[in-house]
């Protein structure tokens, strides 16, 4: 395929809250959510990036779309609704990351896109947040020139559901690429025994695009109608920033299939490498992917 000249980026927007904090400084907020992080990566590449998803009419939601806009991302398919805005507060301590987290309110749509401009863009599906399937479903339908979905399922917001539910297996089907990662399948079905490779777990969700299985420090798994393989990662020593791995490798990935759009294995391999590399730069603090708006 030729190169795509457009990404757009779809799913949830929030506050990030943390960092150090001292007395009288400003709180350290950073633009978060999948949808954002999932952006703000190709823009730096000077790719044109659109996004869409809901924000409170609030002033922090004003905020989050001011500060998206200063990266030179494309707005205007960001919609303004009633409710709070989405925040969370993440503390590190030597045990770990701990969280505190606000989830967005919405009404469960998404703004409409021109279809016209779709053809030749990327729709990356940041987070199937089950809320808003119904919307991603009807987003995802439109002539797009490829569809990644990162299943990036949140706890909090799977909470108390069963099995897959019908839009998410219609993602499923309908996407290019779905990136899954060990935490993705322990949340969707914690007490279902998975298969170990990568081609049994495609075949088991039927996807019949390429699936990623991301599985922490251990290799990934990608599998397609093109045949398979394992790729480990760089290994990270040190203190390591977990929060946002994921959305580190999707930057790296989407960057890297802009480029040239991976049609066998070799050019996977190739992806993979780009996707982990990024993810590590991430994790070790060599390299940001969201701004600060303190």
């Amino acid at each position: 395929m030729s190169t795509l000249g457009h990404v757009v980026c779809a799913g949830e927007l929030m506050w990030d809250v943390h960092g150090q904090l001292a007395p009288g400084a400003p709180v350290p907020r950073h633009v978060g959510g999948a949808a954002a992080t999932g952006a703000l990566g190709p823009r730096r590449s000077a790719i044109d990036v659109s996004i869409v998803a809901n924000v409170s009419r609030d002033r922090l939601g004003g905020a989050l779309v001011a500060s998206l806009e200063a990266a030179g991302i494309d707005a205007r398919h960001v919609r303004r609704v009633p409710g709070r805005s989405g925040v969370v507060f993440i503390a590190s301590s030597p045990r770990g990351q701990s969280f505190v987290s606000y989830r967005p309110q919405h009404d469960g749509k998404l703004a409409r896109v021109a279809a016209r401009r779709a053809s030749d863009a990327l729709l990356h599906i940041a987070a199937a947040d089950p809320e808003l399937l119904d919307a991603l479903v009807a987003l995802a339908a439109y002539p797009w020139g490829r569809v990644v979905l990162d299943v990036n399922a949140r706890p909090r917001a799977w909470r108390g559901r069963r099995g897959l539910p019908r839009g998410l297996k219609q993602l499923l089907g309908r996407a290019d690429v779905v990136k899954i990662s060990a935490d993705d399948v322990a949340v969707l079905a914690p007490k279902a025994g998975w298969p170990e490779s990568t081609s049994a777990l495609r075949a088991a969700l039927r996807i019949p695009g390429t699936l990623i299985w991301t599985r922490g420090g251990r290799a990934t798994g990608v599998a397609g109608p093109w045949g398979s393989f394992e790729q480990a990662p760089k290994r990270a020593g040190g203190s390591l920033r977990t929060v946002g791995a994921g959305d580190a490798f999707c930057v790296g990935m989407l960057t890297a299939m802009l480029g040239s759009w991976p049609a066998d294995a070799r050019a996977w391999r190739a992806t993979i490498a780009r996707a982990h590399a990024t993810a590590h730069a991430h994790v070790t603090g060599a390299g940001a992917i969201s701004p600060r708006d303190a």
